[in-house]
């Protein structure tokens, strides 16, 4: 029978690793015997809590990623200039900025390596500038990039509230909430969802993904305070029949 996990093994929870970018919690069996899941690539694997605290897991399904494309500040050349890394989510989604004209959009690993990333504000080192179709292009992919995040706080701002909204994200029925759906079972829905939205997976989208994690955020809350309450509920109700 699994154990119940400490808090920071709890399924959802996000870790780090030193090489293989962030992994989440699956399923804990015990302290040596951990499921998890590598954000980057969805593969699954076990591991020890004690090794999954340090960051030493590895994914053995992907090569070691390149520590200067993954490394915060790490300054890389294009042809529109040196980008620096600002912010690294996962091997599809590397935040960039262009250190002549200070333009921060998003890119892929691959497109880093291969320096195949534009400055739409900028110049290419020849000194050609963009042409007019290319500067329309660049301006619409940034208005819809901007609107993308812009729903996706609102998303994330209604699930950290509402807990109908977390059910209805994790396709979680109001009914089987109702009635009492084991955690176990809201497991099944979350991992489902969880891989669907995965951003390497084909239909995936790293902000769908971050919501799933946020939905379930708030249904294990939901979850923790209810039976927090029942059992202050409990303890009032054993005192009054203690007292008659």
């Amino acid at each position: 029978m699994a154990k119940k996990p400490p808090k920071d093994m709890e399924v959802g929870c996000i870790h780090p690793t030193n090489n293989y970018g962030d992994l989440v919690i699956v399923e804990y069996q015990n302290g040596e015997n951990v499921v998890v899941q590598f954000k980057d690539t969805g593969n699954e694997r076990v591991a020890a809590a004690g090794d999954i605290r340090k960051g030493r897991v590895a994914d053995k399904k992907r090569a070691k990623p390149d520590k200067n494309i993954s490394r915060l500040t790490s300054t890389h050349t294009t042809a529109f200039g040196n980008v620096k890394v600002v912010e690294y989510n996962n091997a599809n989604n590397i935040k960039i900025r262009f250190e002549a004209t200070g333009s921060v959009l998003s890119t892929t690993w691959q497109n880093l390596l291969n320096a195949n990333v534009r400055d739409p504000k900028g110049e290419r080192g020849g000194g050609g500038k963009l042409t007019t179709m290319e500067n329309d292009v660049a301006n619409m992919q940034a208005e819809l990039e901007a609107a993308k995040e812009a729903l996706y706080q609102q998303k994330l701002k209604l699930l950290k509230s509402n807990i109908d909204e977390a059910l209805v994200y994790l396709s979680i029925p109001t009914v089987d909430w109702n009635s009492g759906i084991t955690e176990k079972d809201l497991k099944i829905y979350f991992k489902k969802a969880a891989q669907k939205n995965h951003p390497d997976k084909h239909g995936g989208d790293d902000r769908e993904y971050r919501l799933v994690q946020a939905a379930w955020e708030k249904i294990k809350y939901t979850i923790k305070y209810a039976n927090a309450w029942k059992s202050v509920q409990d303890m009032q109700a054993s005192s009054r029949r203690g007292r008659g």
